[in-house]
């Protein structure tokens, strides 16, 4: 999240054991893969619980192949160009940082070269961003952190008795913090937190979101509420304008000191009165998964299956819109806008960076080894790094077992790809630029060679009908050349 003024620090929900199965059942995966998830669906404003929060959370086997192999391979994905020489960095240049969970913190630098700044196994990144002081912070569930000489430092540590857990949280000039979580507003001003509890807020049920404007004014935002801090008391503000229902998604602050809410279709401009900016309404899905600032003023916004789009808030009859249908994403991870106005996007598929032009670059899953596993967030400073090619995907296998109740589904086709989609025209992985399909063992076991590093789900067809379900995130646990075992995926009969 880029401002100048402030910062707005926005939590995700981190829903540990989730089962996602499309067709229902309770369908469900077990076995020698790590069982952290990756970042939840597209309502990143949700409040975490408060047992998982009290509990510390933040917004919030190797090389085993089955006996058998599976009738057909998966098919082998092309090789991209070799990593060529980068150009001149462009005018106001920056680097870029990728929060990798479970892994650490990735930097492409001005120069288009690679590297890990802080590597951390055990670290799910709830939110990254630029300070009024500009430089880069970062949210986990033990505290703030800072990138100082490419190190990660330890800012704030958000105690138990003082705060909790922060869910999200806006930064002032000066260092002052405003948070909201489970238990209230916490204000964070002369080394000390002063919390009001949210039942002590009028017209809250439960608060998503806090921003700061550059009058130094914090507001903060209830599933249909939104509030600003009018002297020592909590002033709601009036949103009939907005309809019978509306929903704010998250707050942020754009470069001139104005908050902005988000609704599916609309941004909110908030100030002495209540101003709507339509996105596209033609997109039925929305763009609720993501609101992202840029140094220029411009903002970006994202639907949960990667449709873009972006628009100066001062001249909202332009907006610049991009197609899922023209990226390699289809399962949104994180998003950035960078002073070029180009629009960076993480999904499991890998990374889209999409200029003026609408020509994407783009970089596969397993193409960027710094980026395998979950980028749940990213930051760019100012115009930018320069783009380096993309590499070969470096690859791997993976190998499991799909059970119904405990017995085996033996030949039955499976599809492997790293978004199957149940729904719709085609087979799950059809529509996937990275798919793999065979047919499960006499044992019910499946596996496939030469894929890309990454993270995957599989799809299997069951008494004629597609049915998928969710795997945790297994990229960071896939060797380059080994065999991964994913354990069983298992189904219950409908």
């Amino acid at each position: 999240m880029t401002t100048l003024a402030t910062q707005r620090l926005t939590g995700i929900t981190l829903a540990l054991g989730l089962i996602c199965t499309a067709c229902g059942g309770s369908d469900e995966t077990s076995g020698s893969s790590d069982k952290t998830e990756d970042k939840a669906g597209e309502d990143k404003a949700g409040e975490d619980k408060a047992d998982a929060d009290k509990a510390g959370d933040a917004k919030a086997g190797d090389a085993k192949a089955g006996e058998d192999k599976p009738a057909a391979e998966g098919d082998k994905p092309a090789e991209g160009d070799k990593p060529a020489a980068a150009a001149a960095p462009a005018a106001g240049a920056g680097p870029a940082y990728f929060a990798v969970n479970m892994k650490g913190i990735a930097k492409l630098d001005v120069d288009g070269t690679w590297s890990m700044l802080a590597e951390n196994n055990n670290q799910l990144i709830s939110d990254m961003f630029i300070g009024p002081d500009g430089q880069v912070y970062l949210i986990d569930y033990q505290g703030l952190h800072k990138i100082a000489d490419g190190k990660l430092e330890k800012v704030l540590e958000f105690g138990y008795k003082d705060i909790g857990s922060v869910s999200h949280l806006a930064m002032v000039k000066g260092g002052d913090l405003w948070a909201v979580n489970y238990k209230g507003v916490g204000n964070y001003t002369g080394g000390a937190w002063t919390l009001t509890e949210k039942e002590k807020i009028d017209g809250v049920d439960m608060l998503t979101d806090v921003a700061v404007a550059g009058d130094g004014t914090p507001w903060i935002s209830g599933s249909k509420t939104v509030l600003k801090r009018n002297g020592e008391a909590w002033e709601a503000v009036d949103l009939s304008s907005l309809g019978d229902n509306p929903y704010i998604f998250r707050l942020g602050t754009a470069p001139d000191g104005t908050v902005y809410g988000q609704t599916s279709r609309e941004l909110v401009q908030f100030g002495a009165e209540v101003k709507k900016i339509a996105i596209n309404s033609k997109n039925f899905m929305g763009y609720s998964a993501a609101m992202e600032f840029g140094p220029n003023g411009q903002v970006a916004v994202s639907s949960s299956l990667c449709d873009l789009a972006r628009l100066d808030p001062n001249n909202p009859d332009e907006v610049w819109l991009m197609s899922k249908d023209d990226l390699d994403c289809l399962s949104f991870q994180g998003l950035a806008l960078d002073g070029q106005n180009r629009v960076w996007i993480s999904s499991r598929e890998g990374l889209s960076v999409v200029g003026e032009d609408k020509k994407p670059t783009e970089y596969g899953t397993g193409t960027i080894m710094e980026l395998v596993g979950n980028v749940s967030h990213i930051v760019v400073v100012g115009s930018g790094p320069t783009l380096p090619a993309a590499g070969t995907a470096h690859t791997g296998g993976v190998t499991g077992k799909v059970l119904q109740d405990g017995t085996a589904i033996a030949g039955a086709k499976i599809e492997m790809c790293p978004s199957p989609q149940i729904f719709g025209s085609g087979s799950p992985c059809s529509t996937s630029k990275i798919k793999f399909e065979g047919t499960t063992t006499d044992k019910g076991e499946f596996t496939f060679e030469n894929v890309p590093l990454g993270d995957y789900n599989v799809a299997v067809e069951i008494d004629g009908k597609w049915r998928s379900n969710y795997i945790p995130s297994f990229a960071t646990k896939m060797k380059e050349g080994q065999t991964y075992d994913v354990g069983a995926v298992t189904y219950s009969k409908m």
